[in-house]
């Protein structure tokens, strides 16, 4: 918590000192005194997003520890209690850990998908994830010719290369280098495929999305919210990434 602190503090005083140099340039922009203030307030937004996305990791990060000696202790593994809920966890330390329970959860970590319906989490394995797919893939018969897909850009660029698709963690490994990284979203575990790729695509996701934020660290083309990508495209397409544009092209081979 300490060094928590001292990190928000640091962050805080720079932030400060961002807004002295925005003071005295005030006048040269011409800004009157409701757009600047709508200016402050944006960039407090802004800045407090991106904290919590670099609190939230850091977190994690130092919560790993603690995490491998709970799943070494109740006798399961790393992967299986970073995909249980925290009703289930607390299940898990009143003893109420079925094999039904270990058997949902592995088919997680193969295949699923979380969805939020009324404020509640609903995971979906097996056939009900395969009727969903079914209804969630039902136009991509109608798009499947589109060469052109069109989203935001989050980082630009210009790139041509070859689309790899990631749909779950084990695709991971077998991301190869210089390929155009095309998900749904991405999240935390992609960084060792995303450090590989030349371009991302996303189908989803806004300007302070996981996806875009990290390609700004990266410097790498990244266009996000197509929504159409991971049914237009599929593994082996050569494409043109123009994140100056937010344009996608399919290439003639």
């Amino acid at each position: 918590l300490k060094v928590l602190s001292k990190d928000l503090s640091e962050k805080r005083d720079k932030f400060k000192e961002n807004f002295i140099i925005i003071n005295q340039v005030k006048s040269k922009l011409k800004l009157s005194d409701l757009e600047f203030k709508k200016i402050k307030i944006l960039r407090y937004v802004l800045f407090s997003s991106m904290y919590c996305d670099e609190l939230y990791t850091y977190c994690a990060y130092k919560a790993k520890p603690f995490l491998e000696e709970i799943s070494k202790r109740y006798k399961i593994t790393y992967t299986q209690l970073i995909n249980m809920t925290h009703f289930e966890i607390q299940g898990l330390f009143e003893g109420r850990l079925s094999d039904k329970l270990v058997n949902n959860i592995n088919m997680r970590i193969r295949d699923s998908v979380y969805l939020s319906r009324n404020k509640k989490i609903i995971i979906l394995v097996g056939k009900k994830l395969e009727k969903y797919l079914e209804i969630y893939h039902a136009t991509s018969e109608q798009i499947k010719n589109d060469k052109l897909i069109e989203g935001e850009s989050a980082c630009p660029g210009i790139v041509k290369g070859v689309v790899q698709l990631i749909e779950k963690i084990a695709d991971i490994k077998k991301f190869k280098k210089n390929c155009i990284l095309v998900t749904s979203t991405t999240i935390p575990q992609y960084l060792p495929a995303m450090k590989k790729a030349k371009a991302f695509i996303t189908d989803e996701g806004g300007l302070l999305s996981h996806a875009a934020i990290m390609s700004r660290e990266f410097k790498k083309p990244c266009i996000i919210g197509t929504k159409i990508a991971t049914q237009v495209l599929k593994d082996g397409d050569l494409v043109e990434v123009d994140a100056n544009k937010g344009i996608v092209k399919k290439l003639n081979k």
